[in-house]
């Protein structure tokens, strides 16, 4: 039987759509002191926000690929008006 693809077998699909949801926010949004999500951060904040009991960064990288989501690519900032 072929093994089913990570982030897919052991998390149900809520789960995995909060966890993409955090992954939209800024850190700042949930308290954390950094500019972007990295896959560890952000698994270190899915486990303290209790989203899930425990995951491996590279399975929240496989999650966020799985759902075409960079967030370690954006930056966010302000412009005046």
């Amino acid at each position: 039987m072929p093994a089913a693809p990570a982030g897919r077998a052991f998390f149900p699909t809520h789960q995995r759509q909060r966890i993409e949801d955090l992954a939209c926010q800024a850190p700042a949004s949930v308290g954390w002191d950094v500019t972007h999500w990295s896959h560890r951060t952000l698994a270190q904040a899915v486990v303290e926000e209790e989203y899930v009991e425990t995951i491996h960064h590279t399975t929240i990288g496989t999650m966020l690929r799985d759902a075409d989501l960079y967030p370690h690519r954006f930056r966010y900032w302000k412009t005046t008006v």
